[in-house]
């Protein structure tokens, strides 16, 4: 183990509530092989607290040697700021979120917030709540609903020049049906106000859909599918058929009076069917 022959010794200028010096800052003796020299090193211990970032004081160092004590050596302080939270909530019924930062007067003075996408969120006024802390409100706007993608990722960039820090405030909106883990401020049930609302362009398009496709059924089966339709075959009787249909000799009631002979009878008119001796036909022409 290293050995000193001094030590350091960090105290506040002012007494300071509630917090110990080694909450802010741890101290350790070094020594310099290149330059022979000791030194005193400071190291921020800890993390941001409300508490820290509102200490109004400066520190003061201390070496000491045995029972000698150097004159101390003031070291301005300025506290980072604290913001109240790690996120920012919103859904598309609450399209406004507030955020809150604690911290040293002039550090608070200077402190600058921007969106990381001034296409996407808006940022109002830092507004003084009180001496120690500010407040101001980020808007949704209304062009992010219209990205394919609603799950972009969304930031606000927290600066201050005083005390070096850039902080990344992430934005996170609350699709339909998602739920956020840990402590939101605006995590709630979902309604059928807020489905309706989210998948409004798709339902519009499901609707407009199905009114096309039922005018187009409708001009369909009312005004082309008639046109294509094949007309019935007509039946159309031969000049004897209808006489014959007029009378009460039709062709079926007289083979129905025929005898069962005459099934064998030649058809008269037909000459292929029966033939007659050359004297009879010599007869016929004398006559």
């Amino acid at each position: 183990m290293e050995t000193y022959p001094f030590i350091c010794d960090l105290r506040f200028d002012s007494p300071v509530a509630n917090l110990d010096v080694l909450d802010i800052f741890a101290v350790h003796q070094g020594f310099n092989v290149t330059t022979g020299n000791y030194f005193c090193r400071i190291v921020p211990s800890g993390h941001i607290s409300l508490e820290k970032s509102v200490m109004s004081t400066n520190f003061s160092l201390y070496v000491i040697n045995s029972n000698v004590i150097s004159p101390s050596f003031t070291i301005p302080f300025l506290p980072a700021f604290f913001l109240h939270a790690q996120e920012v909530y919103l859904s598309d019924t609450q399209v406004v979120g507030t955020v809150r930062i604690s911290g040293h007067v002039d550090v608070l003075a200077q402190i600058q917030v921007k969106p990381e996408d001034e296409r996407l969120l808006t940022v109002g006024s830092l507004d003084k709540e009180s001496p120690t802390s500010i407040v101001f409100q980020v808007l949704l706007k209304e062009y992010y609903w219209s990205l394919g993608e609603l799950s972009t990722k969304l930031n606000l960039i927290i600066t201050s020049e005083l005390t070096s820090q850039r902080v990344e405030l992430p934005v996170k909106v609350r699709l339909a049906g998602e739920t956020f883990a840990g402590t939101c401020m605006m995590s709630r049930f979902v309604t059928w106000g807020e489905l309706l609302y989210y998948y409004r362009y798709t339902i519009f398009l499901v609707l407009t859909t199905l009114a096309v496709m039922a005018g187009t059924l409708y001009v369909y089966s009312s005004y082309i599918r008639p046109l294509r339709q094949v007309s019935p075959d007509i039946a159309i009787q031969s000049p004897q058929e209808s006489i014959f249909m007029n009378t009460s000799c039709s062709p079926g009631r007289l083979m129905s009076l025929r005898s069962p002979f005459a099934e064998g009878d030649p058809v008269y008119g037909d000459p292929r069917l029966y033939q007659t001796s050359p004297n009879i036909q010599r007869s016929r022409r004398f006559l």
